[in-house]
């Protein structure tokens, strides 16, 4: 099982007073976490090594 299937099974079983706090905390870390929505968003690491 995937880490957003988990997630989701966890917030559905959740009541709507936790899903509310979850989703503040949640926009508290991106806000606090800036990151790249999907891996391939993210720049890509160009290698500069010795001799290539």
């Amino acid at each position: 099982m995937n880490t957003d299937t988990a997630l989701w099974q966890v917030v559905i079983n959740m009541p709507d007073t936790l899903k509310t706090e979850l989703l503040h905390y949640a926009e508290y870390l991106i806000n606090k976490y800036p990151i790249a929505k999907t891996v391939e968003e993210q720049p890509t690491k160009q290698q500069h090594g010795y001799g290539s």
